[in-house]
């Protein structure tokens, strides 16, 4: 697809000899980032070997590098090598970096682990996050924590304690929706509404929700918001429509190959059966 006119010019400062080997993994950290949230493999790639060559300089410190790698090879690289770098960059992190910056790695760390080593590893970092955060009083880092880890749970099957976590997060931290943060708890909370079937909290969690997500360029995001509309048209007794579903398809086919797509599948699955769609869910 079409990238967006501010990542084509970020793409060029990446090979501007003007720019120093700091600055150029900064900006192709924020344009990786960029990618996955657009579920552009390609593009990742392509900013990655632009900067290959410079994430051995010695002008980079350790823990930006290992961050840069898990996310790229999570992404749109060699999976094999996601434990090893998630795995480094938090003994890294639990030694050098200030609290606030090792709570922050240990979450996107979590994450890595969570798609590529065991749920057990992913679920034990998330708490150590948690109890960073508790120690310094960071409200807002102990509820993205606390989502994470109702996420997670959510996940695994486990929606005992993914209610633990939720009520926890909101208790440290009523989310404005104004960030992504906010807007992930209000996702989550709304995923499990769902899957607990509270249709009341669930339309209550979802209207905060959506405002933010239906404006989003971000596939990823979109798709979310979609899977959830539809699976609240379900326990709400609603009808399917086609337009619904055929968002959710054409979105489905941009980030199928990204990671954590089970709610989506599960989503479709769902609404392609209600429609008697039965050869599509095939």
């Amino acid at each position: 697809g079409a990238i967006p006119m501010i990542m084509r010019d970020g793409l060029v400062a990446l090979s501007s000899e003007d720019t120093t080997a700091q600055e150029r993994i900064s900006a192709a950290s924020w344009l990786l980032t960029a990618a996955d949230n657009l579920c552009d493999i390609s593009l990742g790639r392509d900013i990655y070997e632009r900067v290959a060559t410079h994430l051995r300089s010695p002008q980079i410190a350790r823990d930006t590098r290992l961050w840069f790698e898990m996310v790229y090879h999570a992404s749109c690289g060699d999976g094999e090598l996601v434990e090893s770098r998630a795995s480094e960059l938090i003994q890294y992190a639990r030694t050098h970096c200030p609290p606030l910056v090792a709570i922050r790695y240990f979450r996107h760390a979590a994450h890595a682990l969570g798609c590529f080593s065991t749920s057990d590893n992913s679920i034990a970092i998330l708490v150590e996050s948690f109890e960073w955060a508790k120690k310094l009083n960071a409200r807002v880092s102990m509820a993205i924590s606390a989502g994470l880890l109702s996420s997670l749970y959510m996940q695994i099957g486990n929606n005992n304690c993914a209610k633990d976590w939720m009520d926890c997060a909101f208790d440290v931290h009523r989310p404005a929706a104004t960030t992504v943060a906010d807007m992930n708890m209000w996702s989550y909370r709304t995923e499990l509404a769902l899957r607990l079937l509270d249709a009341k909290d669930a339309e209550f969690s979802f209207s905060n929700f959506s405002n933010w997500a239906e404006s989003s360029n971000s596939a990823r995001s979109l798709v979310r918001y979609y899977s959830l509309h539809l699976q609240f048209m379900l326990i709400s007794g609603r009808e399917i429509t086609a337009d619904l579903l055929g968002k959710i398809l054409v979105l489905h086919d941009l980030t199928k190959r990204s990671l954590v797509q089970d709610y989506t599948v599960e989503s479709l699955l769902l609404g392609l059966e209600k429609a008697n769609r039965l050869a599509d869910a095939e």
